[in-house]
């Protein structure tokens, strides 16, 4: 007899109801709200696996997983508490937040791992749109643009805000649509 296929689950992930009816005891330090959002976030995860429409962030390292909740809390007071909690500074996970928020683990990765060296030739086409940019080994930069060059050999656009560079477009293969 063959196994019965399971029912799909339902078009979107919500909020699990038996949270919104539960307090955590308050001696356990745990604040209502923090446990909605994390059941929230579990329960968006876990719906992800049973649809078949991804891993739900398993595979995702401590700063990929810190972004994508980070990139949830954009413009928010929550970020900085988030930041707090996680012993990252909240300039910091504002940055890491925005780069996963524009352009996911690709966007992370150029924002927090060093230049590394690339091919001279490959730059060229930066240097083409902007040739008074200098080169530090995958950055183009001019004023207070940035172009990185990934991994995945796309373009990244990064503007510099208060000493900080910051992702600000999703990437593109070709640099000059980041103009």
């Amino acid at each position: 007899m063959p196994v019965p296929v399971p029912p799909r689950p339902l078009g979107s992930p919500g909020v699990p109801a038996a949270v919104k009816a539960l307090d955590p005891p308050r001696s356990s330090g745990v604040d209502v709200r923090d446990l909605v959002v994390l059941a929230t976030d579990a329960a968006r995860r876990a719906w992800e696996v049973a649809s078949g429409d991804g891993d739900g962030g398993l595979g995702l390292t401590f700063e990929e997983d810190l972004a994508r909740r980070a990139a949830d809390l954009l413009g928010t007071p929550e970020l900085a508490d988030l930041a707090h909690r996680a012993g990252v500074p909240a300039r910091q996970l504002t940055s890491w937040a925005a780069a996963w928020h524009q352009a996911g683990p690709g966007g992370l990765a150029v924002t927090i791992h060093t230049p590394t060296d690339t091919d001279p030739d490959t730059l060229k086409e930066a240097l083409a749109v902007l040739p008074e940019a200098t080169i530090d080994a995958n950055r183009v930069t001019t004023g207070k643009l940035q172009l990185r060059l990934g991994p995945d050999n796309l373009w990244y656009r990064f503007d510099q805000h208060f000493n900080d560079w910051t992702l600000t477009r999703p990437p593109s293969p070709d640099p000059t649509d980041l103009l």
